[in-house]
């Protein structure tokens, strides 16, 4: 599970149900795995959430997240994954660049990099920049690192691999 995506289902804040209805999708947040417990069923986790710099927290994976893989990755390749979002670590959340992505997605125009501040990372972000910088196949270069939770799906092949407890 090391270098894995953790699916969040957030729906208990109005920020989550209205990135939920704008994505149009059930998850509203993703982390990068870096080791889980399968006795206890905690992952830790390398996340860029709002209100915080990206850091490491724990999870008890339960109905609220769902774990997907691209598949097995070769080792040296999981720990490009998870240096590359070690290295962000204390990187400020990307306010602006979410509302990128909301202006984009209910005006069904292309995305710009305007709304991506250097230096500042969104969830997503974290995610498909660690993938691509390591060589996870990535099925087209369209929006790199300018994507959704949801629009992960499209991007990567991505299989569920564990479902809540």
């Amino acid at each position: 599970m090391i270098g894995d995506v953790l699916f969040f289902r957030k729906t208990n804040s109005w920020i989550s149900k209205l990135i939920s209805n704008v994505t149009k999708g059930e998850y509203t947040h993703v982390g990068l795995i870096i080791s889980f417990d399968e006795s206890t069923g905690v992952a830790t986790i390398i996340e860029s959430n709002r209100f915080i710099e990206t850091r490491i927290t724990t999870i008890i994976i339960d109905d609220n997240y769902s774990v997907f893989s691209t598949g097995d990755k070769p080792d040296k390749q999981r720990d490009m994954i998870v240096k590359y979002a070690t290295d962000s670590l204390g990187t400020k959340y990307d306010y602006f660049h979410v509302l990128g992505l909301a202006i984009s997605l209910l005006f069904e125009r292309d995305r710009c990099g305007f709304f991506n501040i250097k230096n500042r990372i969104i969830c997503s972000e974290l995610i498909d920049l660690a993938y691509f910088k390591a060589g996870v196949k990535r099925n087209h270069d369209i929006n790199l690192g300018n994507i959704t939770p949801m629009e992960l799906f499209e991007v990567y092949d991505l299989k569920e691999i564990r479902k809540g407890a």
